[in-house]
């Protein structure tokens, strides 16, 4: 993975330059100069066609809003396997969580 590795670099450097460069109109910016900032490129490590199934973490923001409205149209549950059933039951027919993979064979994630 040395290819993710020089990304991860280029663009650690990249960011470097686009905060200095923008820290003198935005001073809240130089925050993020610190050492911590390399963990957002994390995903650099992985390859284009597994970079684009690492979407956001919208949908866990979004099943956990389901789960709130479900407990809440509810109101009292009988037993924890109660809500177990329930919160399973929403992740299961949930159709916006079943997005579709591409090129997952071709990539080389499993070579």
């Amino acid at each position: 993975m040395t290819n993710g590795t020089s990304r991860r670099k280029r663009h650690s450097v990249y960011f470097k330059e686009f905060i200095q460069r923008w820290q003198k109109s935005y001073p809240p910016l130089k925050r993020y100069l610190h050492d911590r900032y390399r963990f957002y490129f994390t995903f650099f490590k992985y390859e284009r066609e597994i970079r684009g199934m690492i979407y956001t973490t919208n949908w866990i923001e979004r099943l956990n809003r389901d789960y709130k409205r479900v407990i809440n149209m509810r109101g009292a549950m009988p037993n924890p396997q109660a809500v177990i059933l329930l919160m399973g039951t929403v992740a299961q027919n949930a159709d916006i969580y079943k997005y579709p993979i591409y090129n997952f064979l071709e990539s080389r994630l499993f070579y």
